[in-house]
């Protein structure tokens, strides 16, 4: 039990003495101990954090309290080179499509196409029609389908949920929420099922409500032998940050000595864990955050609201765990975990954002009146708070940059691998990526992606690769070792090669031309050895092409984000 849960306990106790082509790889379910049937394949638990960074979670060297989460990780397989996109449709895209966002209708974010971009293939702004949704391929498989939470992949009727798969599904359909304790929001975005919903329910919070809505979805056919995929899609910790009343308080003073300090402790953990050798040495804040400010150079008052800052997000987290940990005891208690395939993972690295964003001249904030930010006000729902780039490169750690950006901060993310299902343990350091998610579910739910037409369309073929053998085999090899992985978004760029990474960013993060980085001995990219390794640049660069050519990869003409 979390200390500010026992704090809550005790006091109740007290106040009543006196609330492109993918190769498949067909696996050996023996794990899963059921017998090959319809009925007996895996339930599949998909959780998905948005902006929540790699560092985050205890299992990877936080001093949150993520005690469900960490119990996943330790009960399951805890993977530590996992890539999601720069940002968030992207990643989801890849997730339900299987298929590199390029490939998949998000090449490039909704109404930030470039004039070569636009009205092509695989760059609609929203999930591609030509792409068949994992939801979609399970619910036609005989699984029982729901999601609840973040959707962003399109807000038309043909490209909502329940039109690519879901049974049931209540969301939010866009990407910043306003508030997480209400629905005010520029233009229509929650829908119950495909109707408007315009009125938050009784003490609305989004990480209490999803959870609980997803619950009540599974309580509906939990006497049922039809296996389901839920899908819980939270919209936390992403900005504004705000926690529930209860855990407001649950970090206050933990956060007042700085960023500085508490990055040597996580990256101090995340060794004794074996995430990061023992060799390596924590980058200067510097040197992996360029917008980040330093701690000692701040006022006293300023000090004071970024702690509170840090305080509010870290309390966000937690309620998010607790709300992991409610789900997975509904399943134990009904009996459905022992059979239940678990994902955690995050969408993107942390956003580093200082002020509310401004898009195109439309702050997202515009409806928001009366905002009080007040040190004493921070986090609850009349106010719109951020960390900023100083704790987002805690959040990172060791990584540099953050959300929107290719620096490995921006793209690698927790994710972890567990349920009832999962017998095996430790980690995997095997690259991967979210376009990899679907082909692995299918492979678990023993369905095959649909070969060129799907529901009445033409599909393309999904490039990603299933990893479910890593649960029995740790030496299984996905990827051969010199496989370009590529990320590009906004013409920021990137790619990994083995141990070897190149990027392309521009001011303030890079010169606007490739670097050349070796992540085996500098994780946080602070040395470019261009200059100093060209055929190793050369051939990088040739996996870049590589890339481009086969991934639908359309570069040039900014677009400023």
């Amino acid at each position: 039990m979390k200390l500010h849960q026992l704090f809550c306990v005790l006091s109740v106790v007290l106040m009543l003495a006196c609330t492109g082509n993918v190769t498949r790889i067909s696996i050996d379910h023996q794990h899963s101990n059921t017998k090959d049937s319809k009925n007996s394949r895996p339930n599949i638990l998909l959780i998905v954090a948005d902006d929540l960074a790699y560092s985050d979670l205890g299992a990877y060297g936080s001093e949150i309290e993520t005690t469900h989460i960490d119990s996943l990780a330790k009960q399951g397989l805890q993977f530590t080179q996992f890539y999601a996109s720069p940002n968030c449709s992207p990643t989801r895209a890849m997730l339900f499509a299987g298929m590199d966002h390029h490939q998949a209708g998000i090449g490039a974010m909704a109404g930030f196409q470039n004039a070569a971009q636009k009205g092509q293939p695989g760059y609609e702004g929203h999930l591609s029609l030509r792409a068949a949704s994992l939801a979609a391929i399970l619910q036609d498989a005989g699984y029982a389908t729901y999601m609840a939470g973040k959707w962003h992949l399109g807000g038309s009727p043909e490209l909502m949920p329940r039109a690519r798969g879901f049974d049931s599904a209540w969301i939010q359909k866009g990407a910043t929420p306003q508030s997480h304790f209400s629905l005010v929001q520029r233009r229509q975005y929650y829908y119950d099922n495909g109707k408007p919903v315009t009125k938050a329910p009784e003490n609305y919070f989004s990480s209490n409500f999803y959870t609980d809505t997803l619950i009540n979805y599974l309580k509906s056919q939990e006497h049922s032998e039809q296996p389901f995929f839920a899908y819980l899609a939270f919209s936390a910790p992403h900005f504004p940050l705000m926690a529930p009343q209860q855990y407001l308080d649950a970090y206050k003073g933990r956060y007042d000595k700085g960023w500085d300090t508490l990055r040597r402790k996580r990256f101090q953990r995340m060794q004794k864990l074996g995430l990061i050798d023992k060799n390596i040495p924590l980058p200067k804040l510097a040197s992996i955050s360029p917008l980040a400010k330093n701690w000692r150079d701040l006022s006293p008052n300023e000090q004071k609201r970024y702690a509170r800052g840090m305080e509010i997000y870290a309390a966000m987290v937690d309620n998010l765990d607790d709300n992991v940990g409610k789900i997975i005891r509904y399943l134990k208690n009904t009996g459905k975990y022992k059979n239940t395939l678990v994902i955690f993972m995050s969408d993107n690295g942390p956003s580093g954002r200082e002020t509310p964003p401004v898009i195109r001249g439309v702050s997202s904030v515009a409806n928001l009146t009366n905002l009080d930010h007040s040190l004493e006000n921070m986090g609850r729902e009349n106010s719109f708070v951020f960390y900023g780039a100083g704790w987002a490169s805690v959040s990172a750690t060791p990584f540099s940059l953050h959300k929107f950006t290719t620096g490995e901060g921006g793209l690698r993310v927790p994710f972890i691998l567990s349920g009832g299902v999962i017998k095996s343990r430790g980690l995997r350091s095997h690259i991967l990526s979210a376009r990899d998610i679907a082909p692995t579910l299918l492979d678990f739910a023993r369905a095959e992606y649909p070969q060129n037409i799907f529901r009445g369309r033409t599909v393309i073929s999904q490039t990603g690769r299933s990893f479910a053998k890593l649960t029995d085999n740790p030496l299984q090899e996905i990827y051969p070792p010199d496989y370009p992985f590529g990320f590009e978004l906004w013409d920021r760029r990137a790619l990994r090669m083995g141990n070897w990474k190149i990027t392309w960013l521009e001011a303030p993060y890079g010169p606007d031309s490739w670097q050349l980085y070796d992540l085996a001995n500098d994780p946080g990219e602070t040395t470019d050895l261009a200059a100093q390794y060209p055929d190793k640049l050369k051939k990088l660069i040739l996996g870049w092409q590589y890339y481009v050519a086969n991934y639908n990869v359309i570069v040039g003409d900014k677009v400023q984000f």
